[in-house]
């Protein structure tokens, strides 16, 4: 072999170092875009151009038009690329562009606004000469004007407001300037200022539109034409409509305009048949005058807007009833209707009807108790909430489902979901309480519980008719809550049971750690450490399904602390019994998982890339737990079956198991 000089050598070494660099640098040594000034000159139809703008940060404008130089900044050096956006005047699109003699027309084909244009890729330059065609188009526009000068008279809205609630279905948030097409159908509302009443509507200065729904909706094809629209709003007096058989010779209204903000209010005097006779509490030296008495009243108040064409939208806003409840009633924009009732002795009642039909009741108690009841459009499913004056943090829930609520849920495999949220509590003292009342006879129910506050630890808690509690292991984790199995009518409580062992902060299975510890699956190996890295025995995991099964695994004195759940295991065939101390492998977990399961059927194959090392025994154990979710592999797809299983790991297979079970 010929043997190499130390000069080749280094020669080498250099040549070798010089390709690593260039290959591991090559990003780091790219040079920085060269940018610089831009001067721009524009030809064509410059009078109906508005701004000129490049890669997004520099540019150019005109308003209203007239844009033919300036300068901005923007990508120069050789190689580079420029985007540059082009805005034509309201109303008008592009017909043709060109940059620095390129046709770039093309771009205006493919972009959705034909007034605003971005084109790409314009090789960089220190000046552009533009050249533009633009034209009134295909595109057409809807104006208006709180002036009378802006557009003119046509365009005047005085007294009033108007908005485009939408074109062709499609919901508008321009306003004032609204771009359309020949033959969109538009929607217009108008809304008169207090104190006035729409007397009607105009297009280009033409006929008088009829309206078409609350509150004053004009609805209109759009024509080959620009548009002025103007809404015409007179002046009107608020109203006072008497029924009763007595009432004060005079009277106004007052503060109408935080009553009905807009059109104008109409007051409806009614006669209760109630007569307050000698309720009126007299002073000292005062005398009874027998020839007069207090005439009670019903009093409604109601907004009032003209449609435009005689008649007359009605929305009761208020009713001040003769034993001095007042009721007042609001709609909002998306339907929903909210009516507040505000009794003498300070007790308010807001019902609240959504769009979708469902109904919500708040009662506020003048001793600062709070009484909510939601129900379902349906009526199906009803749940109140009762928040207590002192302990605001404590809450009383009672939630009735019906027997159809429970029917479909079967039928839909899905659970009963109860209305509104809860919030979770450390305490069991201080829990929400929530009573549902189910119909009996209709077998094991599933029930949603949204829960604000919901986390792996969130747990319900049963409460028996002697007053005992018990965690309901089952307990399952929903998107916005947990979902419980109950049979009949039953109590629980929304508790938080997690617990903070020092080991299992940021550790990759700590929610799965306090899941099966709120559940009361497992314990900590002492008060601090849960022993995530510890070997699971034979002895603990027996002890874990016995639990999960509802048995009370607690020793008697003399016995060792797995004796319990290890006998339990054995009568039901999970194990032999044998060497509870023995450390369990990860096949054996599965398999005795898979008995506590019942053995389900399964059929395919693993797809592990060590499958072939799963004991023939625990084949059907593994398979069922891989398509179940409960089994994950290592790194590099492997099952690892005669590995040792680690407690973190088992707490992860059993959190696994009872979420998707």
């Amino acid at each position: 072999m010929k043997r190499l000089s130390g000069k080749r050598v280094l020669s080498m070494i250099l040549a070798f170092l010089l390709t690593i660099t260039t290959v591991f640098m090559g990003n780091v040594m790219e040079a920085k875009a060269e940018t610089g000034e831009i001067t721009i000159t524009v030809t064509g139809d410059t009078g109906m151009l508005e701004e000129i703008k490049i890669n997004d940060n520099s540019k150019i404008q005109a308003p209203g038009g007239g844009l033919t130089t300036g300068t901005v900044n923007g990508n120069t050096g050789n190689g580079e690329t420029n985007t540059i956006t082009l805005s034509a005047s309201f109303g008008f699109e592009f017909k043709s562009i060109v940059i620095n003699s390129v046709d770039y027309s093309s771009a205006i084909a493919t972009s959705s606004q034909k007034d605003m244009v971005e084109i790409t890729n314009v090789p960089a330059s220190t000046a552009y000469t533009i050249n533009v065609s633009i034209g009134s188009g295909t595109i057409r526009t809807i104006v208006w004007a709180y002036d009378e000068n802006t557009f003119g008279k046509d365009a005047y809205v005085e007294h009033g407001t108007v908005r485009v609630l939408s074109i062709n279905g499609v919901s508008n948030t321009d306003d004032q300037h609204v771009v359309a097409k020949k033959d969109d159908k538009i929607v217009v509302e108008l809304k008169p200022d207090y104190g006035y009443q729409i007397a009607g509507v105009s297009i280009n200065g033409g006929a008088t539109l009829a309206a078409q729904n609350e509150v004053s909706q004009f609805e209109f094809i759009m024509p080959d034409t620009n548009i002025h629209f103007r809404g015409i709003f007179v002046p009107k007096e608020d109203e006072v409509q008497n029924n009763a058989t007595a009432v004060a010779a005079d009277g106004s209204i007052g503060n109408g305009g935080t009553i009905a903000q807009t059109g104008t209010v109409l007051v409806k005097l009614s006669n209760p048949n109630t007569n307050a006779g000698n309720s009126v509490a007299l002073n000292n030296g005062e005398e009874l005058d027998t020839s007069k008495k207090i005439q009670s009243l019903d009093i409604s108040t109601y907004q009032m807007v003209s449609k435009g064409n005689g008649d007359y939208w009605e929305s009761q806003k208020t009713e001040t009833q003769s034993d001095g409840t007042i009721i007042r009633t609001e709609t909002k924009p998306d339907g929903t209707i909210i009516r507040t009732e505000t009794k003498p002795d300070g007790t308010i009642i807001e019902t609240e009807t959504k769009s979708d039909g469902t109904i919500i009741k708040t009662e506020t108690e003048p001793d600062g108790t709070i009484i909510e009841t939601i129900t379902a459009p349906d009526g199906s499913v009803s749940m109140t909430t009762q928040t207590g004056p002192v302990d605001k943090e404590r809450v009383e829930v009672k939630a009735e489902v019906s027997e159809k609520a429970v029917e479909d849920a079967k039928q839909n495999d899905a659970a009963v979901k109860l209305p509104t949220e809860v919030k979770a509590s450390k305490n069991s003292n201080s829990a929400t309480t929530i009573d549902i009342k189910m119909p009996g006879g209709l077998g094991e129910t599933k029930v949603e519980i949204p829960v604000s506050n919901a986390t792996s630890g969130t747990v319900a808690v049963i409460v028996h008719p002697d007053g005992t509690e018990e965690i309901m292991k089952e307990t399952k984790l929903t998107e916005n809550g947990i979902q419980i199995k109950i049979n009949g009518s039953t109590t629980v409580k929304i508790i938080d049971n997690s617990k903070d062992f020092s080991d299992t902060n940021d550790h990759w299975a700590k929610d799965s750690i306090d899941f099966v510890f709120a559940r009361e699956l497992f314990v900590g190996v002492d008060n601090n450490h849960f022993g995530v890295s510890d070997p699971m025995t034979r002895g603990m995991l027996n002890t874990v399904l016995a639990r999960l099964a509802g048995v009370d695994t607690t020793s008697n004195i003399g016995q060792k602390w797995y004796e319990v759940g290890t006998d339990w295991a054995k009568k039901n065939g999970i194990t032999d019994g044998t060497n509870p101390n023995g450390e369990i492998t990860r096949e054996q977990l599965a398999a005795m998982l898979y008995r506590s399961a019942g053995s389900p059927q399964v059929s395919g194959n693993m797809s592990f890339a060590d499958a072939s090392a799963v004991s023939d025994y625990a084949k059907d154990s593994i398979l069922w737990a891989e398509q179940n979710g409960i089994l994950s592999g290592y790194e590099n797809n492997l099952v690892a079956p005669k590995a040792d299983a680690q407690r973190a790991e088992v707490a992860a297979m059993l959190a696994n198991y009872l979420q998707n079970q």
